[in-house]
Order: C-alpha cells, then structure tokens, then sequence
C-alpha cells in the first residue's frame, strides 16, 4: 500500500483470475442475412414469432411482405432492431491466407462505458480463432473461421482403367497360367484371369519426393458405364466439365456438345430413367438458350458477342444441335438458317470463308480441316435428321456436300497433319464409306498411328512424352488437344472400317479423361465422348453385374466394396481419404465395361521467381564518344 497526502493508504489492485471473470457465451454467428421464413396469418391478421438474434453488433433491418388472395402484394416498412454491446471486439480476418504466411489480424476494442477498462491479451487460436478480452467487470469474448490454405502450386492428377474382367475388349499380351497383363506401367498393373473371369489392378500412390507434407489426398470414384462421369458432373450436379479457360460460346459447347452425346448413349443403352431423361432435357434447353446468346442477325455464331461470325463455331453449332434435338425441342429453323449461312461461305473449289481472324490461318492443312469439319456438320446433321429431312435445307443441298468432298478428295495426298487427316477421312467416311478415296485415306491414316509401351494406340504429330518412358504418373504430362481430337477421329473412322483394334484406341482415350470425365479443350472433348460413346454402344453387356473390392497391402482393415448393375451404372460409387504413399489392391468381378478413376491433388513447392511479372537484364558494355566540333 502506499499513504496519500491526507494520510490514508489505498489498497494494491486486486489480481484478477480466471474465476473472477464475468460469465460470458462466445460470439461466433455472424451472417449478413438471415431469417427467410413463409408464415400463414390467422384470420385476425396476429402473429407473434419469437427471434433469437445473431452475435452480430449490429442493426438489423426486418421486412415483410405479405400476399392476399382479395389485397395482393403488400410490403411493411423496414423495422429496425440494434445490437448494442456496451464492451465488445471487433475481429477482422482476411477471406483465406496460405499456411506458414504471416498474416496481420486486426482486433478492434470498444469501450462504452463511462469508465476506463484494462484489457489483457489472453490467447488466440489456429483455425478457430478465439480473442478473449476483459477487464475488471466487463468480458467478451468472439470466435472466428480463418480459412487457412496450403503454400505452394496444387497438382491435380487423374489416373483411370477400365473395369472389365472378362477382357473382351482389352489391349493385351499373353502372359503364364492363363492370364494377361495390361497397362504395366510403375503406377498401375492390371492382370486379367481369364480362366476365372477376374481382374487385379494394383495402383502404386507413393508420390513424388518434393510434395509438401500434409497437402495430399486421395479419392477413388467409379461407375459402371464409360459415360457416367460426363453424366454426373453436367446433369446432375451442374459442374463444368473443362478446368481450362475458353472463350464464350466455347465455354457452352464445352459443357453442351459431350453431353448431349453421354445423353444419347445412355439413352440407346436403355440406362435413362424418367428423372435423368427430364433433368437431360433441361439441360440440353438451358445449353441451347445461352448458346444462342453467340448467333448473329445473318444466323451465323460467333466466339464472342459483337465479334465477326465464325465458320468451324458455326458448323460445330449446328452439328451440336442437330444430335440435342432428339433429347429436348429445338426450334428447325434455327439449324436451317444457319446451314444457309454456311452454305455460303463455299468457295469455287470446294473450301470454306473464315472471317475471325484470330481463327483464319491461310494455308492448305487449316483450309482443308475447315472444309472437314462443315461436311462432318453436314453429314451428321442429314444423317441424324433423315426422318426430318424434308423440314431442313440441309438434305437439299447435295452440290455443295459434293462440291466439298472434291477438295477434300483433290488434296489428300497433301495432308502431313494426324488430326487433319483424321478429320478428312471421317469426313470422307460420312460422304461416301465405299468410295476409293475414303479407303485410301484410311488407309493413310493407319499408317500415322502410334503405340505406346502398353499397346494402346493413338494418333499425334509428335510421339506424346508420356508414352516414351515408363515413368510415374505423377511426372506425366496431359496429351495434347490436337493428339486427342485425331485420335478420337480415328475410333469413329476405325469403329465403321474395322481394319484396327480398337480397343487399343479406346484405352487410349479412356487414360486422357480428367477427373469430371472431359478432356482439355470443347472440341477434343466433344469429338472424344461422341467416340467413345459409340464405342459403348458396340462394346455394351446386356446383363451388367461388376462385383468391385477395394483393399491396401498396408492396412490391412481397409476395405470398400461396390457392385454395378443396370439399375446404378451411371451412379458414381465413391472413396475418400484413400491413404497416400502405398499400393491399392482392386479386384473386378463379373461382366460389363465400367471406369475407375483415382484422384490424387498435392502441393509442390513454387520457385521463388516463378510469380515475377518482370525480367529485368542489365547489359554493361564500353562505348566510344566522339565529340562533335560545335561541342569542343
């Protein structure tokens, strides 16, 4: 104690505890809107509804809007309602922040009462972050989320197989004892017994050395039809099916065109039930609505709103439309108009205008896949629509598919390109499938195919480096666009023509698929589905029964099981938390064709000059001046 000038003492403060703090419930709610409730009035026009109020220091702002079958629509004025708290916290946190970064929290104290009040920094949390501020009489305390987010670059890898232990369909080499060995590579082996009908796929998951610790994760996903996937994600639950940016119109195609044809594959496999055939036809009309959001006045389409019209969009618009109108009403006109727009942008010889310039590449390779592709839409859209022929001026116009095929027939021995010439022979195919030409140009293009250590075939202008080297999955690279889109080309040619295995090109196909079931781009991942779903179509069980068990050579209590019929098949089975860095053991019974995708997303770390927007060189050299006389 200490004596004051008039003699009396004061008493030390008391130190305060624990036990001395005021009872106080934690803060934690904080919506900026809520309370969204329908409620029926008594005939007396009364009701009372009792509110408990959320941890926001606030004032909240409550309306009402009523609607009578005699009164119409009637709307309260606003009703006013603060919060106040005479000590309370303010707690600012950023939306995310990336784990290890420093982040500076900003915690604001008020104070209302007409007294001075000590605070004492108690503790914080990680995740859920907890201030606690008090003084002698007053205590509050608040709780909030920080979103917390791994450092460094996230990878997302997708490896998936083909559920098929009869080994109808499989690329295979004979191996001992009955069996046959497909996909050997250092992160999957799958073994099929063929005297037992079975097949054992073990997946290596140890992961690269350089992945930070704690970000990795795993999920296993399933179905029982190679277009369950495009399926789910699309229809069913409304995701995007390509992760890389596109332009508009681009963008809806993207999403549209494979759907439409997983649609019509379930369809003809009589797997569509009422709800998958209704909310399909949703879909196919809200694709359409936003699709034409791109059509011009003269009935063209364009990639971009206020952009010149483009020809290959066009074709691939139209063609798009033709196969979703056997799924949900699309007006006739609207693919006649544009066909009359296409029509005219024939030239003399046979090839096609293009007036975007971002697109127009004036050389022959470019010139003769721009006349492909519009005969395809051709093609396709008489083929699909014979029973509507008379309402379309697509089966009137027999010159201008005549006159098309002749460039494309004229300039065939000039075609260096795989997926050029898989356009063309398709193409080609669709015209005439018995000429001379179309059976040279297969011919052509059988002899541009590639294979892979595994037998899987494919079509690129470069070996894909992924098929060079039996490397990990994990230091894989994506094929290219162009890779996918030719080799898709050539399963359509091939599945008509029969003079290659393919199943070698199917599997192929299959090993591209991203986790939503797409591939990269609208058009690979358009022509890609259509193939493989018409290589469904050809390879589909009638009784479909696939017993699937999932183990690990490690833990020995893992265990998941599945089993497909047709009444789930295009139901995805799931398994998260898959463990990390040992082998999966997975073992297929029964008959049919089904996929299994395996998940995996990590973080690695990112170089420190990775992010620079600038790369500044300084160049230090010597120099002679010569003085000019007038100087001097």
């Amino acid at each position: 104690s200490r004596a004051l000038r008039n003699g009396s003492q004061t008493m030390p403060p008391k130190v305060m505890t624990m036990d001395d703090l005021p009872p106080q419930t934690v803060r934690n709610y904080f919506p900026e809107s809520w309370f969204f409730e329908k409620k029926k009035l008594p005939q007396d026009g009364f009701m009372e509804v009792s509110l408990t109020l959320p941890d926001s220091i606030t004032t909240w702002s409550f309306m009402a809007v009523g609607i009578s079958s005699t009164r119409g629509i009637c709307v309260s004025e606003p009703l006013e309602q603060p919060v106040r708290k005479l000590f309370f916290t303010d707690v600012r946190l950023p939306y995310k922040v990336t784990r290890l970064e420093e982040v500076k929290v900003k915690i604001a104290v008020y104070n209302y009462h007409s007294y001075a009040a000590e605070v004492i920094p108690l503790r914080n949390g990680d995740l859920n972050m907890t201030v606690d501020v008090q003084s002698q009489n007053e205590r509050d305390i608040v709780q909030r989320q920080l979103h917390v987010v791994a450092e460094g670059l996230l990878v997302r890898k997708s490896l998936k197989f083909v559920l098929d232990p009869e080994a109808k369909h499989a690329t295979f080499r004979p191996s001992r004892k009955n069996k046959t060995i497909l996909h050997e590579s250092s992160t999957i082996k799958n073994v099929f017994d063929l005297k037992n009908k079975e097949q054992h796929t073990t997946i290596d998951l140890a992961l690269p050395t350089n992945v930070i610790r704690g970000t990795e994760s795993c999920r296993i996903l399933a179905f029982g039809d190679l277009m369950g996937d495009i399926i789910t994600h699309a229809v069913v639950e409304s995701r995007n099916l390509i992760d890389t940016p596109l332009l508009d119109a681009e963008e809806v195609l993207g999403d549209l065109a494979p759907t439409i044809h997983a649609l019509l594959s379930v369809q003809a496999l009589g797997l569509m039930d009422e709800n998958l055939k209704e909310r399909g036809k949703n879909f196919v009309r809200n694709g359409v609505t936003r699709v034409t959001n791109y059509r011009n006045d003269d009935h063209s389409f364009s990639l971009t709103s206020g952009f010149k019209p483009s020809t290959w969009l066009t074709a691939f618009v139209l063609k798009t439309l033709c196969h979703g109108s056997s799924l949900a009403f699309i007006d006739k006109q609207l693919i006649s108009a544009g066909f009359n727009w296409l029509f005219h942008q024939i030239k003399n010889d046979g090839s096609l205008k293009e007036q975007d310039r971002r697109i127009a590449k004036h050389v022959t390779e470019h010139d003769l896949m721009l006349s492909a592709e519009v005969l395809i839409a051709i093609m396709e859209c008489q083929n699909y629509n014979q029973v509507q022929c008379p309402s379309l001026c697509v089966c009137s116009h027999l010159s201008h598919q005549t006159q098309v095929s002749i460039y494309l027939k004229t300039n065939l021995q000039r075609i260096r390109d795989p997926m050029v010439l898989a356009k063309v022979t398709y193409a080609l195919m669709l015209f005439d499938p018995e000429s001379d030409t179309f059976l040279q140009a297969a011919h052509q293009l059988n002899n541009h195919k590639r294979k892979n250590r595994q037998g899987h075939i494919y079509w690129s202008k470069i070996e894909e480096t992924n098929e060079a080297k039996n490397i990990p999955l994990w230091y894989c690279q994506v094929a290219h666009s162009t890779a996918i889109e030719a080799t898709a080309y050539a399963l359509l040619v091939f599945l008509r023509h029969g003079s290659t295995n393919t199943d070698a090109i199917a599997d192929w196909l299959v090993g591209q698929r991203n986790c939503n079931g797409a591939f990269i781009g609208a058009m690979d991942t358009s022509v890609a589905i259509q193939a493989l779903s018409m290589y469904s179509l050809q390879k589909h069980y009638k009784d479909l029964n696939l017993h699937c068990n999932i183990t690990s050579k490690v833990l020995k209590e893992y265990f998941y099981s599945f089993k497909f019929t047709e009444e789930n098949a295009l139901l995805g089975k799931s398994v998260n938390n898959v463990p990390i860095g040992q082998v999966l053991d997975v073992n297929i019974k029964g008959q049919g064709l089904g996929q299994m995708q395996v998940n995996v997303e990590y973080n690695i770390p990112i170089d420190k000059n990775k992010n620079c927007q600038f790369k500044v060189t300084v160049n230090v050299k010597k120099t002679k001046v010569e003085w000019s006389p007038d100087i001097l």
